[in-house]
């Protein structure tokens, strides 16, 4: 059972700079999953789709995940940690940094870290927040990747 944070009212959210959320449960990356984003996306680079090549050619033996896929979990995982109440709308903003550190092999588990760097609130009395959120991967000592996060609440 993951501990989410639940937030009354967004304008909260100004005090809680330096919370750190999560983990979140363990979402396991299957190969159905990173076949289906290849189809999605045309994005059929054999490093996902290839298991023979991969056996040969990649590290761990297994073909990969695609970094944006894994990426495209973010906000799942993310609304698992945090809820946030009396609000119009949650919208992605964009990201400050994003940098994919480590490979995630089909059947790997993955989970979300993230922490409340700022809020602020805007003109339009919109809170915009900074999460710094990191993916790990189950047994490994680097994450998938470490993003900065902006999101509006209205």
């Amino acid at each position: 059972m993951v501990n989410k944070l639940v937030v009354s009212k967004k304008e909260d959210l100004l005090k809680l700079t330096g919370t750190k959320l999560g983990p979140s449960e363990w979402i396991t990356i299957d190969k159905q999953m990173i076949l289906d984003f290849a189809a999605l996306t045309s994005d059929k680079q054999w490093v996902h789709t290839d298991t023979e090549k991969a056996k040969k050619w990649l590290p761990d033996g297994k073909i990969i995940a695609h970094g944006y896929l894994t990426l495209s979990l973010l906000s799942n995982l993310l609304y698992s940690l945090v809820e946030i109440n009396n609000i119009q709308s949650f919208v992605n903003y964009g990201m400050n940094k994003l940098r994919f550190i480590h490979p995630v092999s089909v059947d790997s588990s993955v989970r979300l870290r993230a922490e409340l760097k700022e809020a602020t609130i805007q003109e339009n009395s919109t809170i915009q927040i900074l999460l710094s959120c990191t993916l790990e991967i189950e047994g490994k000592d680097k994450p998938a990747y470490v993003a900065e996060l902006i999101a509006l609440i209205q």
